[in-house]
């Protein structure tokens, strides 16, 4: 809060000192950029107010010399200014015959020093600044040697309203700043016996509290008046006063002040106010008259409720500039909530409003600005609004002038502008937008200026903006944006190359922006791909490789079904070919011989001793029934062949040419395939040799 006490405080002198370059020369060209011919009312020359405090830094350091014995420094911005501050100078030394200013601040004067010869060789100047030298009082006649003496600062000084008055009859003064000199409650009547032509007084940080304007109504030349951090929570005056101009900010007003008594405006004559700073809570549109005023400012204050109807043409026929930004509070935007026809530029930047939110902000909260031309919503939140509820927002305003960085938007559409043809200037900046549509921008013949930097942005393609779009653009801004250096960016990268300042704001102090995300220390302009490398899109890259990689896929598959097709086919065989637990069963209650039944031809005995029982009975221990050694002697045959069959677990089956030749093998292999299926069991088949077709059965 100290911080920003500090801030305000400096702001309101800077503001006091150079007010006609603050509002009248800007204010008059931000209009003009808005669409909007005005000349503001302002009763000094120009060349006095073309400049702020670092602008003097600078013409110092630029185009500043040593001079009087150089001991000060001499530049000229608009005429000659000699600065002496910080010197310990005791004495005004012999300046330059054409010099208009004298700057000499911080020099330790006491009041005892500034006899009536102390300004003798400041002879011709027409501004002084003897801010923050301790002096306790302004001996009379001091600056009688000073004919021409426009302006004074005597910011910081311990002076009294005695010296106040004092120099306020100065016949030639009309600009007086006594910022910061504490001097406590304005007395009663404390202007009421002088003489003066004052048209601007600043008496901001002076502990005037609590405050009656009433108070300067004997100065009836005064224009301009700032008040800034006093602390007082009430605006109290009696009677009319004819301000052009008043600076109330950072003090503790809860409420916009009345300005009206008995139907008749307080300030007729105000053209600029500003309120900012005070931790205003509401804003009550009744009680008041303010017919002249065209610039507005309550930013910075902590608004909840604005009245209906508070910024109307009836309590403000004439307001053309309105700001109110960095508001704390949460307000409701109800139809017609900044109705104004005459409303020119408005800014609303950093108020936390969530323009998604149906409840809270009305889709004719712009309704009847039918001059708004400058709108600022930086720093508020579109993240849920669609294009239909952007063209009910916005798509009736004739804007010139939109602002919308930081707003959380995180795509634009083709025809989310189309409305707005008429801009000139559009920033999106620092939102999370990710891709430019195609022909977004192409039907707007009058925007210039566009701002996209420090989305995230990948690309830039040829059809992003038309040939005509892009010759019209004076700044293109897509800086800091992590672009994908690749193919798709070659020719980006080339306009990027031939025309530096559409893309930069200062095309030789900007550091670089626009760098490759995918190639770390590689810039957008620098980066080059092989030609044969492009001669496909990327889309068609990405079709040919998933073509080829299908195929690749296919043709394995397919090789390896065909490689292990019985393998497969074994494997489902055993998978689908039944699920009863018959098998199960059979073997859980059966008492089994043997292990294996061996159904052979006689002509296979040789093998099946040689190659078959070693195998299955010496390795693997099993038992075998072989019809050799197993059948019962003097018992039928078919009954030999049953009974082994029935006790044994498994069936084998030595498959030859002597085999289908064999009738009882044939009888063998009937019986023991109508075994199997009794339960749901599998042959075990063994092919000794080939055997021709036409020796099979069906069997």
């Amino acid at each position: 809060q100290q911080q920003q006490q500090q801030q305000q405080q400096q702001h309101c002198l800077e503001a006091f000192i150079f007010y006609k370059m603050a509002v009248g020369i800007f204010f008059s060209a931000l209009l003009l950029l808005a669409g909007v011919a005005a000349v503001l009312d302002v009763a000094y020359p120009s060349t006095m107010w073309q400049r702020t405090p670092s602008a003097r830094m600078q013409q110092s350091g630029r185009n500043g010399y040593f001079c009087v014995d150089n001991r000060c420094v001499c530049y000229v911005f608009v005429y000659l200014t000699v600065d002496c501050s910080y010197t310990r100078l005791k004495y005004i030394p012999a300046l330059p015959a054409n010099v208009s200013e004298l700057l000499f601040n911080g020099n330790e004067l006491r009041s005892e020093m500034l006899t009536e010869n102390f300004f003798v060789n400041a002879s011709t100047i027409r501004v002084l600044d003897i801010s923050f030298n301790n002096l306790t009082y302004i001996p009379r006649g001091v600056f009688s040697p000073i004919p021409n003496l426009g302006w004074l600062f005597i910011n910081e000084n311990h002076i009294t309203y005695d010296d106040i008055a004092r120099l306020l009859s100065l016949p030639s003064l009309r600009n007086l700043s006594a910022f910061g000199c504490d001097l406590g409650p304005l007395p009663s009547d404390v202007f009421g016996n002088i003489d003066s032509n004052i048209e601007g007084l600043s008496l901001s940080t002076n502990r005037i509290n609590p405050l009656n304007l009433t108070e300067l109504l004997p100065l009836k030349h005064l224009k301009i008046v700032y008040l800034c951090q006093n602390g007082f929570d009430t605006l109290v005056i009696d009677n009319p006063i004819g301000l052009v101009e008043l600076h109330v900010s950072s003090n503790a007003l809860n409420s916009f002040p009345s300005t009206c008594m008995n139907g008749t405006s307080l300030f007729p004559k105000l053209k600029r106010l500003f309120l900012s700073s005070n931790g205003m809570k509401e804003l009550d549109s009744h009680n008041i008259c303010l017919p002249e005023v065209e610039y507005l400012d309550l930013g910075e204050n902590s608004v909840a409720i604005i009245g209906e109807g508070m910024f109307s043409d009836e309590n403000f026929p004439s307001l053309k500039y309105l700001h109110f930004q960095n508001n704390m509070g949460s307000f409701y935007l109800n139809k017609n909530k900044f109705s104004n026809t005459k409303l020119t530029v408005l800014l609303l930047d950093n108020d936390n409003i969530q323009f998604g939110d149906v409840i809270r902000v009305s889709s004719d909260a712009f309704a009847n600005c039918t001059s708004l031309t400058w709108l600022s919503l930086d720093g508020n939140s579109f993240e849920d609004v669609d294009g239909e509820r952007f063209h009910q927002l916005l798509g009736h305003l004739p804007l010139t002038y939109l602002s919308m960085k930081r707003c959380q938007m995180s795509s634009i559409f083709e025809d989310t502008f189309v409305q707005l043809s008429g801009l000139i200037m559009l920033d999106l900046s620092k939102n999370r937008i990710t891709n430019i549509p195609d022909r977004a921008f192409d039907l707007h013949p009058h925007l210039t200026d566009l701002s996209l930097s420090q989305n995230t942005i990948s690309v830039v393609r040829e059809t992003t903006f038309s040939e005509s779009t892009r010759t019209q653009f004076a700044k293109l801004l897509l800086g800091y944006n992590p672009f994908v250096c690749s193919c798709d960016l070659l020719w980006f990268r080339a306009w990027l190359a031939s025309n530096r300042s559409l893309f930069y704001e200062f095309e030789f102090l900007d550091p670089p922006q626009y760098n490759c995300s995918n190639i770390p220390g590689k810039m957008v302009e620098n980066f080059t791909m092989v030609q044969q490398a492009c001669l496909l899109s990327q889309e068609a890259s990405i079709q040919v490789t998933v073509i080829l990689s299908l195929t690749f896929f296919v043709f394995t598959v397919a090789s390896l079904l065909f490689r292990y097709r019985w393998h497969l086919r074994l494997i489902l065989y055993e998978a689908f070919r039944g699920k009863s637990n018959i098998r199960q069963q059979h073997l859980m209650a059966g008492n089994f011989t043997y292990d294996v039944f061996v159904s052979y031809a006689s002509e296979d005995l040789p093998w099946v001793r040689e190659h078959l029982m070693p195998e299955l009975e010496d390795r693997l221990g099993l038992r075998l029934c072989v019809h050799e050694r197993d059948f019962i002697p003097g018992n039928n045959i078919v009954d030999n062949i049953v009974e082994c069959v029935q006790s044994s677990k498994k069936i084998l089956m030595v498959f030859s040419k002597d085999f289908v030749r064999s009738q009882w093998c044939q009888f063998e292999l009937t019986y023991s395939m109508n075994h199997v299926m009794d339960y749901d069991d599998a042959l075990i088949l063994v092919c000794v040799d080939d055997v021709v077709s036409r020796d099979m059965t069906a069997a």
